[in-house]
């Protein structure tokens, strides 16, 4: 392989390409014009700022040295969902475990990850872009997207042009009106003036009704952060991108293997020290007794672990926990009366089931468990299906009431009532 030969490189589908192994891959291509990431398993939304940061870095480089800049476009991991029993197709998450509003949390995300690119000179929304493509495809309400990101380019020009002459009272006006363009699109339907007065009125009157958070250092309104979080003070206080970021990065889940497959691609560049390609193949370096690379054989031995235990372990574990929780079923059923302890044990029993079938891949983990329940959080395609054809339904008058008393409230109007 010889990477300084390389002009123009389309990375797609790669299952163990990482930030170490992008920016090997950058450092080691001086003559390269462009990238392109396409739906890489471990770079999903959350690696976009490090990305960037990588490209902004290697830029500077080659300004310094006056060599063309390189263009970089990146298509995240698009979470479709399994084939069969599908919960809901997210496409930034793979499943909805209750706790996170995705749309709320990517429009709280790209209010920073939008100006990041734009400072580092790279556009990610020109329609056409991998970046706006995979954008298009996630679960916004419909037809409010193309309005959503020119609200968050005016309020970036806003806030970085014209607003620094202002006085604060006319700034501030102009701000909150700029803010409720964002509201009201993540609404998908029109909002009344009082529901955007009270989203945007502080509970503490003395306070700034915007809210900073802790980890990305943006001021946002408090529709941008749960309600037990945005009462708490500056240093513990983050909003709903940096949650999605926090999930998508950590190790709170292990879908179709994934602690396994991020530890083969960090075995690979040696956990970031090895930083070129030509360097990973040095012959310099700790070599095995058939030549190759140290780091490269045991990036296979890790590969190799993967397909061993999605082929056996996983497999084996299933039925164990399947046949545990079918016992549990059956003592509870023995009584006349249900046990807490035997649902607390049924409620970790499923809780296993659905970790086991996440990490193979062929399941969500649904939010809560058959005993315990939680609402749905985030957003997904069949939402978004029902919550269209019921409007549509509502406004040419097929829907009727059909419950015991009239008044009783339409499935449309509960549907849409749901976001807020």
């Amino acid at each position: 392989m010889k990477p300084n030969l390389l002009r123009h490189v389309f990375l797609q589908g790669l299952m163990f390409l990482d930030v170490h192994g992008f920016r090997a891959i950058i450092k080691s291509s001086p003559t390269l014009r462009s990238v392109s990431i396409h739906n890489c398993e471990l770079l999903h939304f959350g690696a976009t700022k490090e990305l960037i940061e990588v490209v902004r870095c290697e830029n500077e480089d080659r300004n310094a040295h006056q060599i063309q800049e390189l263009e970089f476009d990146f298509y995240p991991r698009y979470y479709q969902g399994p084939l069969h029993g599908s919960l809901g197709c997210y496409g930034v998450v793979w499943s909805d475990e209750g706790f996170l509003d995705t749309t709320r949390a990517v429009v709280a995300a790209l209010l920073t990850v939008i100006p990041l690119a734009r400072s580092a000179g790279i556009d990610l929304l020109r329609p056409g872009k991998s970046f706006r493509l995979w954008l298009d495809k996630l679960p916004f309400k419909h037809r409010t997207l193309p309005y959503i990101l020119d609200a968050i380019l005016r309020i970036d020009d806003f806030l970085h042009g014209s607003s620094r002459a202002m006085a604060p009272t006319t700034r501030d006006t102009l701000l909150m009106t700029l803010w409720a363009d964002i509201i009201i699109m993540m609404n998908g339907v029109s909002m009344s003036e009082a529901t955007l007065v009270k989203i945007q009125t502080p509970k503490d009157l003395s306070s700034n009704w915007l809210l900073t958070c802790c980890v990305c250092l943006a001021p946002l309104p408090s529709i941008f952060f749960r309600s037990d979080i945005a009462a708490r003070d500056s240093d513990t206080r983050i909003c709903h991108g940096c949650q999605l970021f926090a999930y998508l990065n950590g190790e709170g889940h292990n879908y179709n293997s994934l602690h396994m497959k991020r530890h083969a691609a960090s075995t690979l560049w040696d956990h970031g020290k090895i930083e070129t390609v030509q360097q990973l193949f040095d012959p310099n370096g700790e070599l095995y007794e058939n030549g190759e690379p140290r780091f490269v054989v045991e990036a296979r031995l890790a590969s190799d672990a993967i397909a061993r235990r999605r082929a056996y372990g996983i497999p084996r574990e299933l039925v164990q926990a399947q046949e545990e929780f079918d016992e549990l079923k059956k003592q509870d059923r023995t009584r006349a009366f249900g046990s807490n302890e035997i649902t607390k044990l049924l409620d970790q029993a499923e809780t296993r089931i659905q970790a086991i079938k996440a990490e193979l891949g062929v399941a969500q983990i649904a939010p809560g468990t058959e005993a315990q329940p939680r609402a749905p959080a985030a957003t997904s395609w069949q939402d978004n299906i029902r919550w269209y054809m019921s409007t549509v339904d509502e406004e040419r008058g097929r829907l009727k009431v059909v419950g015991p008393y009239a008044g009783v409230v339409t499935k449309a109007s509960a549907v849409k009532s749901a976001f807020w």
